[in-house]
C-alpha cells in the first residue's frame, strides 16, 4: 500500500512541477502579449489563433496521439509545442507568431487532455486500493497540481518584473491616464512606445522562458511513470484507428448528455474569466496606467492567491460541497466586475493594482479545481470526452481519448431480424466485424436458429446467447405434448386442462383411433373436429382440420388434437393472442411476461361449414396477409389482421368478464408450460429465450395453450408490429443488464504478456466457461443449426415428488463462481487498474457478472442492491412483468434442484386465493392474511392490466 501511495504521489508531483516549469515560461509570456505586441493587436490575435487551434485539435487530435503515445509521451511532445511559442517571439511578426502560434494550439489539446486523464486514473487507482472514495481524492490531486501550477504565475512573472525593472526609461505619461480602465474600450488608444522595455531585455527574458521550457520536457520525460503504456502498446499492434469523419464527432457524443451541457456554461465562463485578467486587465489597466514592468508583480499577486486557494479548496469541498464554493467565486467575480467598471485606475492608487488580482485569484481557484474534478467525476466512464468538451468550451485543450472504453458489440447470425440491428444501433451498441475483429469479441450473439453444444461451452463471461440449450423440449409440438401428457398424470388432469389432449402420429395412431371411434358411438354421430399439425414447422405450414378420419393423411411426424370449435370472435372472426414471454434463467426459473402483444385475426369471418378454409380457421399472419380481404377494412377489425395488446384491452374493457382472473389463468399457462420441461433443460445463466406463447380463448372467456414458438417472427408488416416489437426488444436489452460500455470485455482482450488475446478461465472442461479457448473459424461457427430435434430429446426422467437432476454439477460450479461478482466487473474506471488485472489476473476477471444487478428503468419495485436479497430479480422491467417467481416459496423451490411440486402446488393455492377475490365481495381477515407476497422480499405484480396492481392487492 505504501509503495502504492509514493508511486501515486509521486507521479502526481511530476505532473504538477512538470506544468509548473511549463507554465512559468507561457504563463509569463501570455501575460504581456496585449502589452508586448501592441502593434495592430499581434499579440491579442496571436493568442485568439491559439485558441481556435486548441478548438481544432480537440476534435481530432488527442485521440490519435494518445492512442498511439500513451499520456505521457503525449505530454512530452505537446510541451515541445509550447516551447515553439517562445522562439517565435524572439523574431516578432505575423508570420512567425500566426505559425508558432499555430502550432502550439495543435499541442494545447492533447497536453491537457492526457494531464487530465492521468490525474482521474490516479485517483481512481488510489482510491480502489485504499478504500477511499475516489472523488475525494480527485478533488485532492486537482487541489495539489493547481497549487503548484498556479504558483508559475509567480515565477514566470517575477521574471519579467525583475528583468523589465532594469529599464529606467519606462514612463507613464499623465495625460494617457484618462484612456486607462473602462474608458480604453470606446477610444482608439495605442500604448505608447515609451512604456515598453528595451529589446535586448525582451530577447533575454525570451532566453529564460525557452530554457525552463526545455527544462520541463526532460523532467516529464525522465522522472514521469507511462501508466497507460500497455494500452497504447496493444493500439499500435492492432491498428485499431476508427475513420477520421468518427473520431471527428466522437468528440461531441457526450453533447446528448444533460449533465454536460449544464456543465458547458460554467466551463465558458471560466475561460472567459482567465482571458480577461490576462489581456484586458493587464493592458488596460496595470500597462496604461503604472507601465509593463508592473504586470509581473500583479500576476504574481494572482497567481499566489490562485495557488493558495487551489489547495485549499480542493481539501475543503468534501466538507462545504461544490454549491458554496461555486456562489463564493461567482459573487467574487461579480464584485470585481462593479469594481473596475467604475475605477479610474492612477500610479497614486497602487495598492488596488494587486487587491484585484488577488480576488480574482480566489475565484480562478474555485472554477479551475472544481470543474475539472466535476468532468472526472460525472463522466467517470466517458472521461475523455468529457475532458475534451471541457477543452472546446472553455478554450483550453483537453479532447476524447477512446482507447479506455470498448463499446458495446453484438452479433447476427444471417437471418436475424432486422428490427434487432436497428435497435442496437440505436441504443449505441456497435456490429461486430468478422474481419476486423476477434472470435470472441462481441457481448450479445443473436441467431434465430439453435446454438451448438460448443458455444456454451466456450461462452466467455461477457457474452450473452439470446438462446438457451434443448428449448425443442417445449417448442416442438410433440415434445410438448409428451411433457404435458406426463404432468397431467403427476398432477392431475385439472390442473393442466388448458391444452387439448394430443395424439403424436404415426405412433399413436392406434390410440387416436380407439378415441375417434369411441367418441364418434358417445356423441351419437355428432360431428367432432380436429386438427392436425406437423410437429417441426411453424408459420401454419402444414396445418389442415379434418371432422372424418378418412380425411387425416399426413407423410411426416405430426401431433391431432380436438379443436376447440367455439373460440371467442370479434365481429365473426377468429383470434388468438401471440404473448411475449422472456425466460432469464431456468436455474431459478425466472419468467417475464411482455405487458405489450399482438393479436392475431383470421381474414375471413369463422364458419365451420369450409374446413379447408385456411383464412377462416388460422390466424398466422404469414398465411392471411395472402387473403383476399387482407387489405379490406374489415368490420371493427379494421385494415391487416393485427391489433396490438393495449387495443384488445380496450376490448375486453366492455365485454362481461373477469379481466383479471383472465389474465392470470394467461400467466398461470405460460409457467405451468414452461415447468413441464423445468428437468430437462440445463442450467445457462449466460442465456436469454425469447418465446412466443399462443393462446386462443373461446366463447366462454377459458384460455387455451395452442403452441409455444421458438424465436417467435420479429418483422415489421404493419404499424402495430412497430409498436409492439421495438418495444419488445429495447426491454429485451435492459433484461440483459449491460452499461453503455464494456471494460470488462476488453479487459480480457488486453491481457498482458498473453500469445493469446482471449482470457483463459482456469475451470473445467464441458462447463460454460472452458478452460482454454478454442478460436473457432466464423464459417462454422455461422453454421445453421434448426431448432428442432428428435424425439428422443424428451428421455428426462421425471418424478412428481422428487426434485429434477441433471446438470446440478455445472449449476453448482458456476453458482460459485457468480455469486461473488460485482456489478462494477463490467465498469472499468481505469487504465491503471485494468493492467493490474492482467498482471495479477484475479479469479474475478473470469466470472460471469450478475444479470440481475442493474439499475434498470422500471416504474415497479425493484430490489434493494444493498442487501443480501439484490439477487432477488426485479418485478418490473421496461413493460417486461415478472410473474415467476412471485413470492420467497417459489423462489426457493426453483433453485439448484427445483422441487417442481412444491412450485406447482404454489401455483395453485395462488390461483385459489385470486379466484376466490374475485368472485366474493368480502374476505375474512383470516383470508386477507394469506395474500401472496405480502411480508417476504417479493412485491409482484398481475400481468395483463394496463396499470398492473400488485398481487397482495389482488389476494385482500
Amino acid at each position: 500500500m505504501r509503495k502504492l501511495m509514493s508511486r501515486t504521489s509521486k507521479n502526481v508531483l511530476v505532473v504538477s512541477f512538470g506544468f509548473l516549469f511549463l507554465f512559468t515560461a507561457f504563463g509569463g509570456l501570455q501575460s504581456l502579449q496585449s502589452s508586448l505586441n501592441a502593434e495592430d493587436g499581434m499579440g491579442v490575435i496571436s493568442l485568439s489563433v491559439i485558441y481556435g487551434a486548441i478548438i481544432l485539435s480537440s476534435m481530432f487530435l488527442p485521440p490519435i496521439m494518445i492512442k498511439n503515445l500513451g499520456c505521457k509521451w503525449t505530454i512530452v511532445m505537446s510541451m515541445g509545442c509550447y516551447v515553439a511559442y517562445s522562439f517565435g517571439n524572439l523574431a516578432p511578426g505575423w508570420p512567425s507568431l500566426m505559425i508558432t502560434s499555430a502550432i502550439l494550439g495543435l499541442g494545447g489539446s492533447p497536453l491537457w487532455s492526457a494531464k487530465c486523464t492521468y490525474l482521474t486514473i490516479c485517483g481512481n487507482e488510489r482510491g480502489l486500493k485504499s478504500n477511499k472514495k475516489s472523488q475525494d481524492l480527485i478533488n485532492q490531486y486537482f487541489g495539489i497540481f493547481f497549487f503548484i501550477l498556479q504558483s508559475s504565475a509567480v515565477w514566470g512573472n517575477l521574471m519579467s518584473s525583475l528583468i523589465f525593472g532594469q529599464d529606467t526609461n519606462i514612463e507613464v505619461h499623465e495625460e494617457n491616464l484618462q484612456y486607462c480602465g473602462a474608458l480604453s474600450c470606446v477610444e482608439n488608444f495605442t500604448i505608447a512606445n515609451s512604456t515598453l522595455p528595451a529589446r535586448r531585455l525582451v530577447n533575454t527574458l525570451l532566453g529564460c522562458y525557452i530554457g525552463v521550457g526545455v527544462f520541463a520536457i526532460i523532467f516529464v520525460a525522465v522522472f514521469l511513470d507511462n501508466i497507460d503504456r500497455d494500452l497504447a502498446r496493444e493500439f499500435r499492434k492492432t491498428k485499431g484507428n476508427k475513420s477520421f469523419c468518427s473520431t471527428f464527432l466522437a468528440t461531441f457524443k457526450l453533447l446528448r448528455d444533460p449533465k454536460l451541457l449544464m456543465l458547458i456554461p460554467l466551463t465558458m465562463y471560466s475561460g472567459f474569466e482567465q482571458s480577461f485578467l490576462a489581456g484586458e486587465y493587464t493592458k488596460n489597466y496595470v500597462t496604461c496606467a503604472i507601465g509593463i514592468h508592473y504586470v509581473g508583480f500583479v500576476m504574481i499577486c494572482f497567481g499566489a492567491a490562485n495557488s493558495l486557494c487551489s489547495f485549499t479548496f480542493g481539501r475543503l469541498a468534501q466538507y462545504t460541497g461544490r454549491i458554496a464554493l461555486f456562489s463564493l467565486a461567482a459573487l467574487t467575480n461579480l464584485g470585481c466586475y462593479v469594481g473596475l467598471l467604475y475605477w479610474k485606475p492612477h500610479p497614486n492608487q497602487l495598492g488596488l493594482f494587486f487587491v484585484f488580482p488577488a480576488l480574482w485569484g480566489m475565484a480562478d481557484a474555485v472554477w479551475q479545481t472544481q470543474t475539472n474534478a466535476l468532468y472526472g467525476i460525472l463522466f467517470a466512464e466517458h472521461k475523455e470526452a468529457a475532458f475534451a468538451n471541457y477543452r472546446i468550451t472553455g478554450i483550453f485543450s483537453m479532447a476524447e481519448r477512446e482507447c479506455s472504453v470498448a463499446p458495446l458489440v453484438f452479433r447476427l447470425h444471417g437471418g436475424a431480424p432486422q428490427v434487432v440491428r436497428e435497435v442496437l444501433l440505436e441504443r449505441g451498441w456497435e456490429e461486430y466485424d468478422e474481419e476486423d475483429q476477434e472470435e470472441g469479441d462481441w457481448n450479445l450473439y443473436w441467431r434465430t436458429s439453435g446454438f451448438r453444444k460448443s458455444d456454451y461451452e466456450n461462452i466467455l463471461p461477457w457474452q450473452r446467447l439470446n438462446h438457451h440449450p434443448k428449448m425443442s423440449q417445449i417448442t416442438r409440438k410433440d415434445c410438448l405434448a409428451r411433457h404435458m401428457r406426463r404432468m397431467k398424470t403427476a398432477f392431475g388432469a385439472a390442473l393442466y386442462d388448458f391444452s387439448p389432449g394430443a395424439f403424436i402420429l404415426p405412433n399413436e395412431y392406434t390410440k387416436f383411433l380407439g378415441v375417434y371411434t369411441k367418441n364418434r358411438t358417445t356423441d351419437r354421430g355428432k360431428s367432432r373436429y380436429w386438427i392436425c399439425k406437423p410437429v417441426d414447422l411453424s408459420r401454419g405450414r402444414g396445418i389442415f382440420l379434418f371432422e372424418d378420419i378418412k380425411d387425416l393423411v399426413y407423410d411426416s411426424s405430426v401431433i391431432v388434437q380436438r379443436y376447440i370449435s367455439n373460440p371467442l370472435l370479434i365481429s365473426g372472426y377468429k383470434f388468438d393472442l401471440r404473448i411475449y414471454v422472456c425466460v432469464k434463467s431456468f436455474s431459478p426459473l425466472v419468467i417475464y411476461m411482455h405487458q405489450e402483444g399482438l393479436v392475431r385475426f383470421a381474414t375471413e369471418k369463422y364458419t365451420l361449414t369450409s374446413l379447408d378454409s385456411l383464412y377462416s380457421h388460422l390466424t398466422n399472419t404469414s398465411i392471411n396477409k395472402f387473403g383476399m380481404r387482407y387489405d379490406t377494412d374489415k368490420e371493427r377489425v379494421g385494415r391487416g389482421c393485427k391489433w396490438t395488446m393495449s387495443r384488445f384491452r380496450s376490448f375486453l374493457h366492455k365485454q362481461d368478464v373477469n379481466e383479471l382472473l383472465l389474465w392470470h389463468r394467461i400467466s398461470n399457462i405460460v409457467t405451468l408450460t414452461l415447468l413441464t420441461a423445468l428437468p430437462c433443460i440445463p442450467s445457462s445463466p449466460n442465456c436469454l429465450e425469447l418465446l412466443g406463447f399462443d393462446i386462443l380463448i373461446d366463447a366462454s372467456y377459458k384460455p387455451w395453450l395452442l403452441e409455444v414458438n421458438y424465436s417467435p417472427a420479429l418483422s415489421m408488416d404493419c404499424p402495430a408490429d412497430v409498436t409492439v416489437k421495438k418495444g419488445l426488444i429495447n426491454d429485451i436489452i435492459d433484461l440483459m443488464n449491460y452499461r453503455m460500455t464494456d471494460n470488462f470485455r476488453q479487459k480480457g482482450y488486453l491481457r498482458k504478456g498473453s500469445s493469446s488475446r482471449y482470457l483463459r478461465p482456469k475451470i473445467s472442461q464441458g462447463f460454460l466457461l472452458p478452460k482454454t479457448w478454442h478460436a473457432t473459424g466464423s464459417k462454422s461457427r455461422n453454421h445453421s443449426i434448426s431448432s428442432s430435434s428428435s424425439s428422443q430429446d424428451t428421455n428426462c426422467q421425471f418424478h412428481p415428488i422428487s426434485k429434477s437432476v441433471g446438470h446440478e454439477k455445472a449449476s453448482q460450479k458456476f453458482k460459485e463462481i457468480t455469486d461473488k461478482v460485482e456489478c462494477d466487473d463490467l465498469k472499468l474506471t481505469t487504465f491503471n487498474s485494468t493492467r493490474q488485472s492482467r498482471r495479477n489476473t484475479p479469479s474475478t476477471v473470469f466470472k460471469l457478472p450478475s444479470l440481475n444487478v442493474r439499475k434498470i428503468k422500471s416504474s415497479g419495485v425493484l430490489w434493494n442492491s444493498t442487501t443480501q436479497d439484490r439477487d432477488v430479480p426485479p418485478c418490473r422491467v421496461g413493460d417486461f412483468i415478472l410473474t415467476f417467481p412471485f413470492n420467497e416459496a417459489t423462489w426457493k423451490a426453483s433453485q439448484d434442484q427445483a422441487d417442481v411440486k412444491a412450485i406447482v402446488n404454489e401455483v395453485h393455492k395462488l390461483t385459489n386465493r385470486l379466484a376466490t377475490s374475485f368472485n366474493e365481495k368480502e374476505r375474512t381477515k383470516t383470508e386477507s392474511s394469506q395474500s401472496v407476497g405480502v411480508g417476504d422480499k417479493f412485491e409482484p405484480l398481475l400481468w395483463g392490466p394496463k396499470d398492473p396492481p400488485l398481487l397482495s392487492e389482488c389476494c385482500s
